[in-house]
This record gives C-alpha cells, sequence and structure tokens, in this order.
C-alpha cells in the first residue's frame, strides 16, 4: 500500500488480481472508499511515488 502526501488517497497493489486500486480517505472519519476505477497492470507488486 501507498499512502499520497495528500493524504487523502492511498493505492493498494493487488498482484493476484493485476490491478491498483484507489481508495479516497474520508478526512472526518479515516473511513476508505474505493474509487470506481482502478489502474490495470499485469503484477503489481511495488508502488514506489516519484514527484512530477
Amino acid at each position: 500500500m501507498f499512502a499520497t502526501e495528500l493524504s487523502y488517497m492511498l493505492l493498494a497493489a493487488n498482484q493476484d488480481s493485476g490491478c491498483i486500486t484507489c481508495f479516497r480517505r474520508d478526512e472526518k472519519t479515516g473511513r476508505l472508499k474505493p474509487e470506481k476505477a482502478g489502474i490495470s497492470c499485469p503484477v503489481p507488486v511495488c508502488i514506489v511515488a516519484h514527484p512530477v
């Protein structure tokens, strides 16, 4: 898992299902809600942040 610097997004690499799932964190409750679209990736193992 990787939490973005923005602190309201979390990315989870799902190695077995071949996708990266994006979650939005509610700033008041801390609860995670999956975003509608994920990111297709053959075998995600690691998520590395790269400054743009």
